[in-house]
């Protein structure tokens, strides 16, 4: 069966692999913003802004009503 498929060849099973010419017009980097798939970090001085403009952590914490449990006690639950 011959196959019509300009893009296949068929190369004998233990000879080398041919090199394929590579045809390196732009980098990775320039593809991948030319076509939208590269998002960008926040730079740390905007999240820096962002937590100030937060609450802070401990308006952000309620108490449970328990008092701190030590596992370690010597108390004995049998």
């Amino acid at each position: 069966m011959t196959m019509k498929n300009p893009s296949l060849r068929q190369e004998p099973r233990y000879a080398p692999a041919s090199v394929i010419a590579l045809e390196q017009k732009t980098s990775l980097l320039e593809w991948l913003e030319e076509n939208g798939r590269i998002i960008y970090r926040e730079k740390k001085d905007d999240l820096i802004d962002e937590m100030a403009d937060d609450q802070d952590l401990s308006e952000l914490m309620d108490e449970d009503g328990f008092e701190d449990d030590d596992d370690d006690d010597d108390t004995d639950l049998d």
